[in-house]
């Protein structure tokens, strides 16, 4: 059974990947959570405990807000970040905004999700 701190939300943004300052791979951001995230890659030369930065490819933002974290795990083609403490204030205000976002998306669909199929159509 897996014990998380908080709940993760789906979210599907790209990702800049920076290890010592330089950009390494791109990454799209398969959920998000309030101390972290998980990513898939196709660059699988991460390392748990391995320190990279994050930078979040918004089409809407002037700046990409980029973050410090830790590598967890690995699994497939993704791996799981734990972000920095000292991250965790700017952090959690883009957790929000993607958790607002999801939010709008899935009420945009619920009525559609909910309504019978048209005969003939496969779900």
């Amino acid at each position: 059974m897996e014990h998380r701190y908080s709940q993760r939300t789906p979210a599907r943004l790209k990702l800049l990947i920076y290890k010592k300052s330089l950009p390494v791979a791109l990454a799209r951001l398969q959920n998000i959570s309030r101390t972290g995230l998980f990513a898939l890659t196709d660059c699988c030369d991460f390392a748990p405990t391995q320190i990279l930065d994050i930078e979040f490819l918004l089409n809407t933002a002037p700046a990409h807000p980029r973050f410090r974290g830790m590598v967890v795990h690995r699994h497939g083609h993704g791996i799981g970040l734990e972000i920095d403490d000292a991250d965790q204030r700017g952090y959690a205000n883009l957790w929000r905004g993607v958790r607002a976002e999801h939010a709008l998306q899935a009420a945009a669909l619920a009525p559609w999700l909910d309504a019978p199929a048209p005969r003939g159509y496969w779900l």
